[in-house]
């Protein structure tokens, strides 16, 4: 029976590594770019049945040494993270637990080592928004009054197994690189060529999208548009789906197609990835489809755009300052120009 005991309480106690997961809400914020988060790591210990000997010789009696490593991952929505610092935490700023955890340091102070050093390793997503790395603490059990745990053993153990809880604090710091003043959102128009390329058939037609993303963002476009029957009146047209792709070196695309007339209607839908804004009322009753299937994915309802003018919104300078150069230049090659001052001029005189 004593063996039993001894197998089940030096179990309870296998260290695993494992992942933390936080929202860019679950922060103290300090200025536009600055990002703290108190992460709570633990080292759990136990005496065995004996009431004598602690598992594998580690005791928060004798201040043992230890090390425990974690993983964490970040997710900043529309940001880039340019670096992470990870330090150890005792309690100041006391805000910093409060705003990142909704609790108090209070809770874990006396329960807590206080020579906690961390390091961290595996450092990836820098320059993106979703960042993950490895916290690597070394520290002494040291804690004032570790914390009990004893009820928390997941299976039967011997009355005399006892277990204590150290924590150890640190500081996570994530600094965000300068927020852009690039729009943050999708911006989509139509207009007809003629107005900037008098060489152009006056039915040509340009569906145009900036979308601000460094990473790959795949989008199906369906255009409604006019056409001029042999009897005189206008029916309307359904163009075949097209694919758009956006990434860090484009962030403007655009569709040609032809039109006698208006309203233009433009329905976007985008790759894997749902809107969060959207009630369930409208995705299912959306009279364009919520969903689409296509290239073996699922494309979801991004926006709907409405034209009942020629140019109602042109891509300027202001927003194409936001653009790759080479992006621009095999813009404006589309209508035969080569220089932004000469494709201004055409949208503003038109």
């Amino acid at each position: 029976m004593k063996k039993l005991v001894l197998f089940l309480t030096c179990t309870i106690l296998t260290i695993s590594l494992y992942s933390f997961k936080v929202d860019a809400v679950n922060f103290h914020r300090e200025g536009d770019n600055d990002r703290y988060f108190v992460g709570m790591m633990y080292f759990d210990t136990w005496i065995h049945a004996d009431g004598k000997t602690w598992q594998n010789n580690i005791s928060p009696v004798t201040q043992s040494p230890i090390t425990k490593t974690q993983n964490y991952s970040f997710n900043f929505p529309e940001r880039r993270v340019k670096s992470v610092t990870v330090t150890a935490y005792n309690g100041k700023p006391e805000e910093y637990i409060e705003s990142s955890r909704n609790e108090l340091w209070a809770v874990f102070a006396r329960s807590s080592a206080t020579n906690v050093l961390p390091t961290t390793s595996n450092q990836n997503g820098i320059g993106t928004g979703e960042i993950s790395f490895t916290v690597t603490v070394n520290a002494n059990l040291n804690a004032e009054r570790p914390l009990e745990i004893t009820d928390e053993a997941t299976q039967a153990i011997h009355e005399n197994v006892e277990g204590y809880r150290t924590y150890l604090p640190i500081l996570i710091k994530v600094e965000l690189e300068a927020e852009s003043n690039a729009p943050k959102t999708s911006i989509m128009s139509t207009f007809n060529n003629y107005t900037i390329n008098r060489q152009a058939p006056k039915n040509q037609h340009t569906f145009w999208m900036y979308h601000n993303s460094d990473s790959s963002d795949a989008f199906i476009v369906e255009i409604r548009s006019q056409k001029l029957t042999s009897g005189g009146w206008l029916e309307r047209e359904i163009h075949p789906l097209r694919e758009i792709i956006f990434d860090s070196n484009r962030k403007l695309n655009i569709i040609g197609f032809n039109s006698d007339g208006t309203p233009i209607d433009v329905t976007v839908w985008r790759k894997g990835k749902e809107r969060t804004d959207l009630s369930d009322t409208f995705k299912n009753q959306f009279f364009r489809g919520y969903t689409r299937q296509q290239n073996d994915g699922t494309y979801y309802y991004y926006q709907h755009y409405q034209s009942t003018a020629d140019g109602e919104l042109y891509p300027t300078s202001q927003l194409l300052n936001y653009v790759p150069n080479a992006n621009i230049l095999d813009y404006l090659s589309r209508f035969g120009l080569h220089n932004l001052e000469d494709y201004e001029y055409r949208i503003m005189n038109p």
